[in-house]
């Protein structure tokens, strides 16, 4: 009885982990009310967010920019990769291409209390700007990134959680090879959601 009620709550937490997923994944590729487009003039950096587990192990960077419009003077606070500023900015934190560079992303309003508390310390500091999305109305540029990994990663899960049946109830006669890659897809599929949560 203890078995089923456990394995019960563990199929119950797998599928809402999907759900999540699939849901998320979904909802912010057909959002056209929160995805923005506009144009920034200068941009430098505000904050590198390290994320590890227990401390230890490094799971990801997120890194967060200021973006200004010099034409409306609206700061746009910005979730873009690692190479995103110097790619599109010289040293002197000016577009590299004239008139600006025009950037597309999901703005979320962030609610974790100690990004939330860090961003506004830094933020608040800068004066004559606007925020035309909210001081911590943050643009993700790799929105679409995020969730086109949550979507390869339900279809990983699930031949995970499959094959994990396969093999239990082949046993001996289940082929080495399909072990092997069980493995290798569970593997990838686990550190793939531990990236994509973080």
């Amino acid at each position: 009885m203890k078995e089923k009620a456990r394995n019960g709550i563990l199929i119950l937490f797998g599928v809402g982990v999907l759900v999540y997923l699939f849901a998320t994944a979904i909802i912010a590729l057909t959002d056209r009310q929160n995805v923005h487009t506009v144009t920034i003039h200068e941009a430098c950096g505000v904050l590198e967010l390290e994320h590890s587990i227990n401390g230890l192990i490094p799971i990801g960077t997120d890194y967060y920019y200021l973006g200004v419009d010099d034409e409306t003077g609206y700061g746009y606070l910005i979730k873009g990769s690692k190479k995103w500023l110097e790619k599109n900015f010289d040293e002197n934190y000016q577009s590299l291409q004239p008139g600006g560079v025009q950037i597309k992303g999901l703005v979320k309003t962030i609610t974790e209390y100690k990004l939330e508390r860090e961003l506004t310390d830094r933020l608040s500091q800068l004066e004559g700007l606007q925020y035309p999305y909210g001081l911590l109305g943050c643009m993700d540029l790799n929105y679409v990134r995020t969730a086109v990994l949550k979507l390869a990663d339900v279809f990983l899960l699930l031949f995970a959680f499959l094959g994990f049946r396969y093999v239990v109830k082949g046993k001996d006669s289940t082929p080495p090879w399909f072990i092997k890659v069980w493995l290798v897809t569970l593997i990838v599929s686990v550190m793939l959601l531990i990236v994509i949560i973080r």
